[in-house]
């Protein structure tokens, strides 16, 4: 059995996926697994991968999302450990070698990840300035920010399956829902240095959206006041945080044309914290400005 299963899932994205496994097969490690989950789709992908000539394990699904193409990967994964990879991202040659380095004498839950580089649209890899990432408890920076890029991390198979997997739920920020809950419980190691190149898309499902931003500060919310985040975020920070979020939501909403989710998103910014400029923005919209 490999010690690693790297989890790709994809949606559409052949070409690219070429590239995401062309720099799994150039690992300094060699003990994994590749298995892809095809969340549906219709561009020749699974042709793509048969003629690949490398040894990849391939799972068809209907198209279900982002959570659920990852509940399969879990599901489906034969090794103790995950690391996650996306269809359109790149890892470089040391990342899995440098990781499995990392967890040298940790306990069975600690995860490890790092910082990344962009891609480019024209694909060139950026340095991207951002301070060294936090270890151990993480939790309440990581509700303010999030810092952890899924294709960066590593972590045991066990942890995702006793954590009942992705949130289906959430169209957007499942991951980012699965590492603050997983935060109250375990050590995150950083890797200083990036190790995985993403993606800049003009449009994607992280994008700037109403419904996405939406999406995140309704996750914070559970996460806050239902998963256990009070115990390990000071309030006045989650407040404002939240308060934040959710007038993000307001002004975006407003440019769409949607005055009144825009009204009801400064009102729920409102009842997490008292600020000018959220009071600003409801009165604003109240009177149709």
């Amino acid at each position: 059995m490999p010690r690693v299963t790297v989890a790709i899932p994809t949606f559409n994205r052949r070409e690219l996926l070429r590239e995401a496994l062309d720099s799994v097969f150039a690992q300094t490690w060699t003990d994994f697994e590749v298995l892809v989950v095809d969340d549906g789709s219709t561009d020749g992908t699974g042709e793509m991968v048969a003629a690949y000539g490398r040894p990849v394990r391939y799972v068809y699904q209907e198209n279900r999302g982002d959570a659920a193409a990852r509940n399969r990967l879990i599901a489906e994964a034969q090794s103790p450990l995950i690391a996650w990879l996306d269809s359109d991202d790149r890892w470089l040659p040391e990342k899995l070698q440098r990781q499995i380095a990392r967890l040298q004498g940790a306990d069975e839950r600690t995860v490890v990840y790092g910082p990344k580089l962009s891609i480019e649209t024209d694909g060139r890899i950026a340095q991207s300035r951002r301070p060294a990432p936090p270890s151990g408890r993480i939790t309440a920076a990581l509700f303010d920010n999030i810092f952890i890029p899924t294709p960066s991390v590593l972590i045991p198979t066990a942890l995702l399956r006793e954590a009942g997997g992705f949130d289906e739920q959430y169209r957007v920020c499942s991951d980012y829902r699965m590492w603050l809950v997983l935060s109250l419980t375990c050590t995150f190691l950083a890797i200083p240095e990036p190790l995985v190149a993403c993606r800049r898309h003009v449009a994607s499902l992280s994008s700037a959206s109403s419904a996405s931003q939406g999406a995140k500060a309704t996750m914070l919310e559970e996460f806050y006041f239902e998963l256990g985040g009070k115990d390990a975020v000071p309030r006045r920070q989650a407040m404002r945080r939240l308060a934040d979020q959710c007038r993000k939501t307001a002004v975006l909403a407003h440019r769409e044309g949607r005055r009144e989710e825009a009204f009801a998103w400064y009102r729920r910014s409102l009842g997490h914290r008292l600020t000018a400029r959220s009071c600003l923005g409801y009165a604003a919209r109240r009177l149709g400005l």
